[in-house]
């Protein structure tokens, strides 16, 4: 056994936020998932709210109790009540009202079905007690349901959904007494099972006899379902994620989500696409009011008064980002047009040009989302505010470290970093716990720039400072002035709240371009005095560390340096250069530059380059081995040392990698604004990716195929690659109406909350030598300049408070209205998650961040 795994287990377990768990214990091990349902126990005489927990280490499931978070407890009192399962490991729970009520008009019990690990069984759960009214929660094991049969299909997601009825007008409503639980099936099949409420009791019972599982096939082509849900505004449609491309009529395929129409009978159901524009793994469905796109309202004003269909699909981490056709996180969906809607932020100028993105964009997680989970409004408001009222349906309070504030729905988030975010579904993002446009210490800004020189050279690369660029009042002309380090420079930089980054990006003269500073590289004879360079290592079928020179997210350019070590080209017959034990440097190092690119193949997978004399006049030994040497060799020469440098100056960031070239200014114009086209500066800023197409991005399936040397393709694929790189994260939506604000983001530099503009820009200029016998040399190799930016996030979460949170994974979630129990207004609605780690944290986005309860 680990014995570092049983001290991080045991560490995890003692975790303490403000834990509730009574005497005895729960006793959790690796629960696996929570459900909230109404039911029947020994705790309570009446039907009352709990909360099941599958305990998936000890083959069972345990209740809380859903008011005040303390176990159910076994009339023997050594331990919390355990009910065993049919089958071990549960490891999926489902909860659903009937939507009945008795002769007192009293809601009935709800269904809670399990499923174990690996298993397709349907357990049901007694909820509704004996034929004399006393409690009996065990498995009924005379209604377990196995969905597959025979064939050894697993369950892979289960919802429980409403039974629809047609109400004959083009809209459905759910029917009372019955509910479905739908199942996603190994084998892409989809399969369903009803409940009805007996005739003479509360008992429940399963309606016979069943649909045979169906096949989510149009033809030939397949999908799988991953996870389900379901809007109970539309109670005839259930909503799949799929990593899969779903087949829909024609031929054709979607990346997204599949909305299946479940209002025919089960087994002949039929579906139609969602374009998430990446795969998905989750998926949520609600009906809500959103944003009114100009609105920096904190209260329920800021939000339209038509209430929209939404799906809420979270992107498959290995289909999405700046590679992909979007970013990561939780793409918003619009059933009414099949897709993603458009933006909120878009705007357009006078002259016509559009600003914004083509989509919105999806709701930004910080880490890898494992899950999402819906809550609607609590039926009544809070008692804590004078204003309360306006905190109940259709709205909800949340409580980020901003301030309390008012919104339509909130999904709580499970991510692989261990915290539970929490998204505020009406704005279209993760509340942030401080401002990005005001305090210094948290807004979205420059946080340094730092100027450096190289030895012995008296030149240095600053920024043209925009308030220099003012025209004077009198002559209309304008004095340029560089600015390098500090806080005199930071102004100079243009950033925008919602798409610049933290990160810190460097301007280098010559600079190697990202993850091409040292590689082991191929080189073999061309014609012309040339030579070709793949950076590959030849190894038993095939090659290993392929570098795809020829893909233009690299950013290699025609011009650009190579540089060559020529020591495992052995013997030259001294053509070529050799490196002096008795230096400091590398005398073996020769340069080429980039003529031009060469189409993967067989022997080059990822492409390669054709190199040429730089026809450097100062060191004639180049060209000597070049011409002699290496554009004659009769067998590539494997092993060799090789480094690519640009012909300028790169700009690249830490995070964001090769973000292009930025030109050298000697007298800018006074145009300052990034988004006016007339602007001469470097600037990372969106584009409208949908209307640039590259053919080697993503990376094809067969690049041998793709004919991209011209400069017109790799200029259009590189301008691809940089929008992607400049795409929005975050929709502000707060007021720029105080002093700090106006101070912070002068003369209405963006329209709040609109704000469209760059990632990064400003203008670049050089200082040369004051000498003038030095005022015409070269600028030299590795001149820079630094800037580091903050994005200003700080995406609002619950969770574990402890270190090492990625080892403590949420594993499922779901969500209860306490609202509506005498003395509960304040506990609002709430989410309960399982935590593999042995705790299950109970918590509230309309509370305080120190008010989670762990339970365990």
């Amino acid at each position: 056994m680990n014995h570092r795994l049983i001290a991080a287990l045991a560490l995890a377990a003692g975790l303490a936020c403000n834990t509730s768990t009574g005497r005895p214990g729960l006793g959790l091990s690796a629960p696996a998932a929570v459900a909230v349902f109404n039911g029947l126990t020994s705790k309570n005489p009446d039907l009352h709210p709990y909360v099941a927990i599958a305990n998936g280490g000890k083959d069972e499931l345990v209740l809380v109790d859903a008011l005040d978070d303390q176990p159910v407890i076994a009339p023997v009192v050594v331990r919390a009540l355990s009910i065993p399962v049919t089958a071990p490991r549960p490891a999926r729970l489902v909860s659903a009202s009937l939507g009945d009520v008795d002769a007192n008009g009293k809601p009935m019990a709800d269904l809670l079905v399990a499923v174990s690990a690996g298993s397709s069984v349907l357990q049901v759960v007694n909820t509704w007690g004996k034929a004399d009214g006393s409690p009996d929660p065990r498995v009924m094991r005379d209604l377990d349901v196995d969905l597959a049969g025979t064939d050894g299909a697993d369950v892979l997601a289960l919802v429980a959904a409403p039974v629809p009825v047609d109400n004959g007008d083009g809209t459905f409503s759910a029917a009372k007494g019955r509910v479905r639980i739908v199942a996603a099936l190994s084998g892409q099949r989809i399969a369903v099972v009803e409940y009805k409420r007996v005739a003479d009791g509360p008992g429940i019972e399963v309606v016979t006899p069943l649909a045979p599982p169906q096949d989510l096939a149009i033809g030939g082509d397949r999908f799988e379902a991953v996870a389900l849900a379901v809007n109970p505004a539309k109670p005839q449609l259930v909503y799949a994620a799929s990593l899969d491309p779903i087949p829909v009529a024609g031929g054709a395929s979607v990346l997204g989500v599949a909305e299946i129409d479940m209002s025919g009978a089960p087994g002949t159901w039929t579906w139609r696409g969602l374009d998430a524009r990446a795969p998905t793994t989750a998926v949520a469905a609600w009906h809500l009011q959103e944003r009114q796109a100009d609105s920096t309202g904190d209260d329920k004003t800021a939000f339209e008064p038509t209430a929209v269909d939404r799906v809420y699909a979270v992107l498959d981490s290995s289909s999405c980002g700046a590679g992909f056709r979007i970013d990561c996180g939780i793409a918003v969906l619009d059933p009414v047009t099949g897709g993603i809607p458009a933006d909120p932020a878009s705007t357009t100028d006078a002259s016509g040009h559009v600003t914004g993105m083509p989509y919105l964009a999806p709701i930004n997680v910080p880490a890898v989302a494992l899950g999402v989970v819906v809550s609607p409004p609590p039926q009544v408001g809070p008692t804590d505010v004078a204003n309360g009222d306006s905190y109940k349906a259709p709205y909800m309070r949340i409580a980020p470290g901003t301030g309390q504030r008012t919104t339509t729905a909130v999904a709580a988030v499970l991510a692989s970093d261990g915290k539970v975010y929490y998204a505020d579904l009406g704005r279209w993002s993760i509340p942030n716990d401080t401002s990005m446009l005001r305090t210094d210490s948290t807004r979205t800004r420059v946080t340094d720039v730092t100027s450096f020189i190289v030895s012995g050279i008296n030149q240095a690369v600053g920024l043209w400072d925009p308030k220099s660029l003012v025209p004077d009042p009198t002559t209309g002309a304008f004095t340029p002035k560089l600015v390098f380090n500090g806080l005199t420079a930071e102004p100079a930089v243009k950033i925008t709240p919602g798409f610049t980054r933290t990160d810190g990006f460097l301007a280098a003269y010559q600079g190697f371009l990202p993850g091409l500073s040292l590689r082991k590289a191929e080189l073999a004879g061309a014609a012309g005095g040339r030579f070709s360079m793949s950076m590959q290592i030849a190894a038993a079928g095939g090659f290993t560390q392929v570098v795809r020179l020829y893909s233009p997210e690299l950013g290699v350019h025609r011009g650009d340096i190579a540089l060559v070590d020529t020591t495992k080209l052995g013997d030259t017959g001294g053509d070529c250069p050799v490196d002096n034990p008795a230096t400091t440097g590398n005398e073996a190092i020769i340069e080429a530059r980039v003529a031009e690119f060469v189409v993967p193949d067989a022997t080059h997978p990822g492409g390669a380059l054709l190199l040429e004399d730089p026809a450097d006049p100062s060191h004639p030994e180049w060209t000597s081995c070049i011409t002699k040497r290496l554009s004659t060799l009769a067998a590539p020469v494997t092993g060799v040392d090789v480094g690519m440098r640009a012909s300028g100056f790169v700009v690249q960031g830490t995070t964001a990698g090769y973000v292009g070239r930025a030109e050298v200014l000697t007298s800018p114009s006074s145009v300052t604004d990034p988004n006016d086209p007339a602007y001469d500066g470097y600037r990372l800023l969106y584009e409208n990716e949908d209307v640039l197409s590259c053919p080697l991005v993503p990376w094809p399936a067969d690049p041998t195929a793709v004919d991209c040397r011209d400069d017109a393709c790799r200029a259009q694929c590189e301008r691809l690659v940089l929008a992607r790189k400049a795409r929005r994260i975050y929709y502000p939506s707060d007021a720029c109406n105080t002093t700090d604000c106006s101070v912070n983001w002068p003369n209405n530099l963006y329209p709040f909350p609109k704000a469209n503009g760059p990632v990064l820009a400003f203008k670049l200029g050089v200082r040369k030598d004051p000498d003038p016998a030095k005022a015409n040399d070269p600028i030299p190799r590795e001149l820079s300049i630094t800037i580091k930016t903050r994005s200003g996030l700080s995406p609002s979460s619950r969770g574990p408070t402890v270190t090492n949170a990625a080892q403590i994974l949420p594993t499922g979630a779901a969500t209860f209205d306490r609202s509506v129990y005498a003395g509960k207004e304040n506990d609002g609605y709430r989410f309960y998650a399982s935590y593999a780690s042995g705790f299950v944290l109970d918590f509230s986005p309309s509370q305080a961040p120190n008010q989670p309860i762990t339970v365990r």
